[in-house]
């Protein structure tokens, strides 16, 4: 479960939701009750996953003529502070994810959804973040 949004602190309990305990926590409701567990039912996930590796020193030297310093100082904050709310590590992994199932009653096919978008990035002045409208995106 999810502790970090577009950068910053998400409380899943906020939504009665225990990192701790996903499996009971994640279950359904039905008829207003809440289920005991996760069940396995026909859900399909497709999901891209793209990594970023940030730029080495003779990189940085060659494509920007910047030192390593200077350079890592933008890449860090730039892509894992600002879209991952962590300004460290040496890449990002981001990943756009699309889920289908059926209706709660198994009658139709509810088609494809992206949990992601319509978030904080959607409506940002920033079109570098907005590009990533979408994305759950992580800093390693």
């Amino acid at each position: 479960m999810r502790t970090q949004r577009d950068g910053s602190n998400f409380d899943s309990s906020l939504y009665g939701r225990s990192i701790n305990d996903p499996v009971s926590s994640c279950a359904r409701t039905v008829n207003g009750t809440k289920l005991a567990s996760v069940e396995d039912r026909n859900i399909q996930i497709y999901q891209f996953l793209y990594e970023f590796k940030y730029p080495t020193a003779a990189q940085c030297d060659d494509f920007f003529k910047v030192d390593e310093a200077t350079c890592m100082e933008f890449f860090k904050n730039r892509y894992g502070g600002d879209l991952a709310g962590k300004a460290e590590g040496s890449r990002i992994i981001s990943t756009y994810t699309y889920y289908g199932t059926f209706n709660d009653i198994y009658t139709k096919w509810v088609g494809w959804v992206n949990p992601d978008v319509n978030g904080p990035r959607k409506n940002a002045n920033d079109t570098f973040l907005r590009g990533y409208e979408g994305f759950s995106v992580f800093a390693l």
